[in-house]
């Protein structure tokens, strides 16, 4: 990371690295924003260092929607550490949290939705159930520290990882996370694949998210 900082800033660019050099005369194209476009570092880990770095450092941090609502609480507590290292205060504006989020008319239809068998949600998660099986990492979808493997399924998953429901609920949720979690300041969507009957749901939920749960959700961050 401290590489492509350099690279967009110095006027001739040479590296040298264990994988990788370029030639000191190389000349590259400097980006239009000054000094550089903003970075921003993924993390998927519920105690990533990466996450402290990025605070220190003054680049923001894109928290994976496969962490518990604890996870991410954990986020915002390495962040600000890092950022009080730097001196540094740290900003909710620099913090992008992922989630899987379906909204419908109602509680009911979207839990229908949700876990339909030609659901989306139920393939992906039925996806990632198997790699975290496959991986040892079932724990940290247990609700309790005597769960058996068994226990864990692709239902669990689902609920645990998935805001749904009707724009009330959303909205409430949402709110929830965010007073547990942290002040995050975007809020960044799990997208599901758009087949069959997925399409026109998932463009009712996008539709009733932005038309009807972040305005009431916008009033009431800034309300509080």
């Amino acid at each position: 990371m401290h590489t492509i900082p350099k690279m967009w800033m110095e006027e001739r660019f040479g590296y040298e690295g264990e994988f990788y050099s370029m030639p000191t005369r190389a000349v590259l194209p400097k980006p239009y924003q000054k000094p550089h476009p903003p970075i921003v570092i993924p993390s998927a880990s519920p105690d990533s260092a990466s996450v402290k770095v990025a605070g220190r450092k003054g680049w923001g941090v894109i928290s994976g929607g496969l962490l518990s609502n604890k996870d991410l609480a954990n986020h915002w507590a390495l962040y600000r550490q890092g950022c009080e290292e730097a001196d540094r205060p740290a900003n909710g504006k620099d913090w992008r949290v992922c989630r899987s989020i379906h909204v419908a008319a109602t509680d009911e239809e979207a839990r229908a939705r949700v876990y339909s068998a030609e659901s989306g949600y139920r393939h992906f998660y039925g996806h990632m159930h198997k790699v975290y099986g496959q991986l040892g990492r079932l724990g940290l979808l247990k609700s309790r520290p005597d769960m058996r493997d068994d226990e864990v399924t692709v239902e669990t998953f689902i609920e645990q990882r998935t805001i749904f429901g009707s724009p009330k609920t959303v909205q409430s949720e949402l709110a929830a996370l965010r007073r547990e979690a942290g002040p995050f300041g975007t809020l960044l969507l799990t997208t599901v694949d758009w087949a069959g009957p997925n399409a026109a749901w998932e463009r009712e939920s996008w539709t009733r998210l932005a038309q009807e749960v972040i305005p009431a959700l916008s009033k009431e961050t800034v309300a509080a």
